[in-house]
């Protein structure tokens, strides 16, 4: 329960939002607006994830600078602020980590991804929600607690990351070259608390693409759900006149049109294009959404695949056939079954298995996939069947890589401080999670997730939303979740969540104190 220092402190803090509510949208709409996707092959000294993010922590320098902060670049890899000069040299600080970082922006926008707007109260923007709402809050932060007069124990410190969409290589420089800060509240996952974190394998696989298949893609990101996915097929059963006929030709288009025009059963659809030489284009449209939590989304590779898998044995060779029901069965169900890893544990729920790039032509295609392995499982029992099963298929395994679980117990004080925060400003109890999600919190020593989103359970989004915590869902976006197209946030979620951070913070500063 909030004392009654705290409760006033809580109001003013909304009341201090809403006087600034409109600076904090624009600063918002100019940092979104930074096409910041990492990219390490566009690299440069001073700039080892391209012009992109370069350019991203040249505009949260020059936004500190305008608010009377002190920025440090640490070499590109990550960003520092400070309220003053004086503190840049502590040693006793808390950091406030979000990333500056987005994934591409991908397929199936209603809008420019890097021309943001706002209506009805949202924004709607690639890496608005993911993580740069939270990047422009933390400056507020920063400001609210000087404007106000509150002094930590600790030196605050936000930091920025540059990386942590393509593997956290930004904070796992940073740490190599320059040590962890004393302690890192880690924001760019969800309230109460993230205490466990499923550990993640990407890997590529690379199979034989049979002569049927002229191209296959899909995908921008290997911890992104693809939403479209992309095939050339040359029509026929594989025999050397196979779509050769100009009227034969025809007509097989016409009836792979017809067996597309049904869709699937999970809401799949299709665009057929014929092209000459008795191929023909077919572009699958499924659901984008986030590689940790695959199955809520609709993969588009599974929805063209598992569809001309089934295609009628005279309109599509049966090797084609053959590895497009191989590809879908490693997509779909995507926990890992097709491999033989599949697992479940109490803390982190099941493994997920996103096949987040598809890259096909020339003879071969090659697969990208991002697995999320619960925290009691062995990686090398799914890096095992990996192997196995791509060698049945034909295939090889190249470029896996493999980051250990992150796992803090319920009980240890930083959980126990941050979810009671949480539970008093709101008053709305919520039990600490785990998630498929990877964030910083797992290179980063001494770290704990707490925010920005709020729980994202059905019971709890109608028991928030009733409360007025947060908005319900906009109804002029579709998707419009992180890593999806029309990506948005809820400028009320991001006000109701000031607070938190404000009470939750100087409880955690005040519970460290107590502890050293």
């Amino acid at each position: 329960m909030l004392n009654d220092d705290e409760r006033r402190l809580k109001q003013r803090a909304l009341d201090w939002f809403d006087e600034h509510r409109d600076e904090y949208v624009s600063d918002l709409m100019r940092w979104v607006s930074v096409p910041s996707v990492s990219d390490a092959s566009a690299g440069r000294p001073g700039a080892p994830y391209g012009k992109g993010v370069a350019d991203m922590f040249d505009e949260i320098a020059s936004t500190a600078a305008g608010y009377g902060f002190v920025s440090v670049n640490h070499e590109g890899y990550a960003m520092s602020v400070y309220a003053n000069e004086a503190d840049v040299d502590s040693t006793r600080d808390i950091a406030i980590l979000s990333h500056a970082d987005v994934v591409p922006a991908g397929p199936g926008w209603l809008s420019d991804p890097f021309k943001p707007y706002e209506r009805d109260g949202y924004v709607v923007g690639r890496g608005v929600h993911d993580d740069k709402a939270m990047c422009v809050l933390a400056v507020f932060l920063m400001r609210f607690l000087r404007e106000q007069g509150i002094e930590l124990d600790h030196t605050l410190r936000l930091m920025y990351g540059g990386a942590e969409e393509t593997g956290l290589h930004d904070m796992e420089h940073y740490v190599a070259a320059h040590g962890a800060p004393y302690r890192t509240l880690v924001t760019d996952c969800g309230f109460p608390v993230n205490y466990a974190q499923k550990g993640e394998i990407t890997f590529d696989c690379t199979l034989p693409l049979p002569d049927a298949i002229e191209s296959l893609t899909a995908g921008v990101a290997p911890n992104a759900v693809p939403g479209e996915a992309f095939a050339v097929v040359r029509l026929g059963d594989g025999d050397a006149t196979g779509g050769a006929d100009g009227d034969a030709a025809a007509e097989r288009a016409r009836r792979l049109a017809d067996f597309l025009a049904s869709g699937t059963e999970d809401g799949g659809t299709f665009e057929l294009e014929p092209l000459d030489g008795g191929r023909v284009r077919i572009k699958a449209i499924g659901r984008s959404g986030h590689g940790a939590i695959p199955h809520l989304a609709l993969n588009a590779v599974h929805v063209l695949a598992s569809k001309l898998a089934a295609a009628p044995d005279d309109l599509l060779a049966a090797d084609a056939r053959t590895l497009l029901a191989t590809i879908d069965g490693w997509a779909v169900p995507p926990f890992g079954d097709g491999f033989g890893f599949a697992f479940e544990d109490e803390d982190t729920g099941k493994t997920t298995c996103n096949l987040g790039i598809v890259t096909g032509g020339d003879g071969e295609v090659r697969l990208t996939f991002d697995i999320r392995y619960a925290v009691t499982q062995s990686a090398d029992d799914v890096r095992s069947a990996i192997e196995s099963s791509v060698a049945a298929a034909g295939g090889t395994v190249s470029d896996m890589t493999v980051d250990k679980p992150y796992y803090v117990p319920k009980d240890d004080w930083q959980v126990t401080t941050l979810v009671a925060a949480y539970d008093d400003v709101t008053g709305i109890p919520a039990e600490p999670f785990s998630t498929g999600g990877g964030t910083h919190s797992r290179v980063v020593p001494n770290s704990i997730n707490f925010g920005p989103a709020f729980p994202e359970d059905p019971e709890s989004v109608v028991t928030l939303t009733e409360a007025g915590v947060i908005a319900p869902q906009p109804t002029f976006v579709v998707n419009g979740g992180a890593h999806g197209a029309n990506e948005c946030m809820a400028v009320k979620d991001f006000r109701n969540a000031f607070p938190i951070f404000v009470i939750g913070l100087l409880r955690y500063d005040a519970a460290l104190s107590e502890r050293e």
